[in-house]
């Protein structure tokens, strides 16, 4: 298997887990697990303007990812690093499981990697 095919794979897997991460966030936007509460009563107006910019970067990002552009990882590579600054800073607002932590850092890592390999290979063909 060659590289590229191995580069589409784990993109596709990163996708994957983008959009299963965006959607689960959408629910708790939406208050599907609030039990009847109000998600902004209950987050509070900073967490859930925080959890609406994570929701729709991860969406997008998986979107961007999917069709294999370059904005895809950089969407993908900025909402990990925004969301795992933040729960390291100690923002009272943001509390990340020690999953949620995990998964933001892998996409932060894998997305990257991609990137870094997609453009080494993008000035590698301008230099041949």
């Amino acid at each position: 298997m060659s590289l590229a095919k191995i580069g589409i794979i784990v993109g596709r897997v990163l996708a994957v887990i983008c959009l299963f991460v965006g959607l689960s966030l959408a629910s708790s936007l939406l208050g599907v697990r609030s039990g009847g509460r109000s998600p902004l009563d209950q987050l509070g107006f900073v967490a859930f303007t925080y959890l609406a910019v994570f929701t729709i970067g991860y969406l997008f990002a998986a979107v961007g990812i999917w069709i294999g552009s370059s904005w895809g990882l950089v969407v993908a590579i900025g909402t990990a690093l925004v969301e795992l600054i933040i729960a390291l800073t100690g923002e009272a607002s943001v509390r990340l499981s020690d999953l949620e932590f995990f998964i933001a850092l892998t996409v932060f890592i894998v997305a990257l990697a991609l990137f870094a390999i997609k453009e080494v290979k993008l000035f590698s063909s301008l230099h041949d």
